[in-house]
């Protein structure tokens, strides 16, 4: 093999590699924070929290509006008054000193 040949093999091989870690750590966040949004009586938007870790720093977001509601443990479920809307996003923090980038996704109201 040629140095050329090897050098491309080798620089194939980090290629692979760094796209294997880039999949484990995807799939290591993918449960880690899992959000559901429900309508809840008169007027009310629940937010449940089904994944494994505590969200910090939660901020709700709909209509130029937005609320903070502190942090949200796997499991739990926060009640959020928010009359007529469809849709919702929610920013939080991974690290409870909220010292990483805020993660943030935005998603309809299900039944």
């Amino acid at each position: 093999m040629t140095d050329s040949g090897a050098a491309d093999s080798a620089a194939e091989i980090v290629s692979i590699e760094r796209a294997r870690r880039a999949g484990e750590e995807a799939a290591a966040t993918r449960n880690r924070v899992v959000w559901r949004l429900r309508p809840g009586e008169a007027g009310v938007v629940v937010l449940f929290n089904e994944g494994i870790e505590t969200a910090y720093g939660v901020t709700v977001k709909a209509r130029q509006r937005s609320l903070d509601i502190g942090d949200l443990r796997a499991g739990r479920s926060r009640q959020i008054p928010w009359p007529k809307i469809d849709r919702l996003g929610v920013t939080w923090h991974y690290a409870g000193d909220k010292s990483d980038e805020p993660a943030t996704v935005a998603g309809p109201i299900g039944g």
